[in-house]
């Protein structure tokens, strides 16, 4: 029996798509619009407390890994500085969207103390 030259095709195809969408959900270009979850809360006496475990399973883990990893991200576990992290986040860089737009300077700083935590 012949194959069709479609037979081949198709399935090379969506295997490019599926490739594609992964690396476009971690943010291929600036563009990128991530929607941060909601990890803010008012303690009592009226300041605010970030849980920045929620923050980067929301924000970081599908590209960082939930250990940080790293999968498509590159591996956190090894960086140490708070302050260096904390410029990535908000400015981004590489495939890494920039997060100053949907995360505030608190979550920022939290998150960036997380990632300095990891092991």
């Amino acid at each position: 029996m012949r194959k069709h030259p479609w037979m081949i095709a198709v399935p090379v195809l969506v295997i490019v798509l599926a490739v594609a969408a992964a690396l476009a959900g971690c943010g291929g270009d600036s563009t990128t619009t991530t929607t941060a979850a909601p990890v803010t809360e008012t303690t009592a006496d009226g300041g605010s407390m970030v849980d920045a475990a929620a923050l980067y399973s929301a924000n970081c883990e599908s590209c960082h890994g939930a250990d940080g990893s790293g999968t498509i991200g590159p591996d956190l576990r090894t960086e140490d500085n708070a302050a260096a992290i904390a410029t990535q986040i908000e400015q981004g860089g590489g495939s890494m969207p920039a997060f100053a737009d949907q995360l505030s300077t608190d979550e920022i700083s939290a998150l960036a103390d997380f990632v300095v935590g990891l092991e």
